[in-house]
């Protein structure tokens, strides 16, 4: 199965190809490109570059442009809070995740518990805090509260007081 080229990788073959230098600058996979494009043209290998000898207190490193780039994902943000102790935490899935897949993973990580859980709406979620705790003041509940059987159940609304 072949995969698009990157602007990078594109730019790599016609530089092969036109016989202009490999610049160091492209991603690793580009420049492997451009000798892959530079032997298939010109019948001969590209020469190998001569690279100067890491200095022995040097921890190798990856180039940020040759690192898996950082993309958002959209999750869904869950609450959980478990009935036999106090004990919560916050669980992410897939937004494609259906409601069993949500509840039947809940339930193998955390057999034999009884829970309750909270579709998170928006905020920031810290995993954890410095002293292992989410600080509820980040981020907003959805008001409504599935247990562990996958009923959902709205709180009680305060009773307004009794009008004179």
């Amino acid at each position: 199965m072949s995969t698009p080229l990157t602007h990078d990788e594109r730019k790599a073959a016609e530089a092969a190809f036109q016989g202009l230098p490999l610049n160091p600058d492209w991603t690793h996979r580009a420049q492997e490109v451009y000798r892959g494009m530079w032997a298939a043209t010109h019948q001969t290998p590209y020469p190998a570059p001569v690279s100067p000898s890491p200095l022995p207190d040097q921890t190798p490193s990856i180039p940020y442009r040759d690192a898996t780039p950082m993309a958002i994902k959209p999750v869904q943000a869950w609450s959980i809070h478990f009935d036999d102790q106090c004990d919560a935490v916050l669980m992410l899935f897939p937004v494609s995740a259906s409601m069993t897949f949500i509840l039947s993973m809940i339930q193998q990580l955390n057999p034999n518990r009884p829970f309750h859980m909270h579709p998170l709406k928006q905020g920031h979620f810290p995993i954890t805090w410095p002293n292992e705790q989410t600080i509820a003041s980040l981020y907003a509940h959805d008001a409504r509260i599935i247990d562990q059987s996958g009923q959902i159940r709205l709180p009680q609304l305060p009773t307004p007081p009794a009008s004179e």
